[in-house]
């Protein structure tokens, strides 16, 4: 009874397409999304410089990398019924382990833009 109620009163309905108008992702061009955007924030962060103004973009790149990649696991686990569960959990497993860190990430790089922005003014 209670899952009938929770079910009928409680869920709610996530948009089938974007703002753009596209079609929202699956799970499984979401995962590969997200394996791309994680490969990729490890391969290029080591080239953001020193100077001012790489240190700035490295650390908005990071936000911007951290918050899609956020976005991309609320699809993931949205439209997780596309795939049998022991295939889901098998390939989003790593994905699901990073949450701590890109959710750590996220804060880390909000606090150190808050550094940089007060510190060169």
């Amino acid at each position: 009874m209670f899952k009938k109620f929770f079910k009928h009163y409680c869920s709610f309905r996530l948009p089938q397409k974007s703002i753009l108008g596209f079609k929202v992702l699956s799970s499984f061009h979401s995962t590969l999304a997200s394996y791309f955007l994680l490969l990729s924030g490890v391969l290029i962060n080591p080239y953001f410089g020193l100077k001012y103004r790489e240190i700035l973009s490295g650390t908005f790149f990071n936000i911007i990398l951290n918050i899609s990649l956020i976005i991309l696991i609320f699809n993931i686990i949205d439209k997780r019924k596309q795939l049998n569960r022991k295939y889901f959990l098998t390939i989003n497993s790593i994905i699901f382990i990073s949450i701590p860190q890109i959710i750590f990430q996220i804060f880390i790089n909000l606090k150190n833009l808050k550094i940089l922005l007060t510190w060169n003014s």
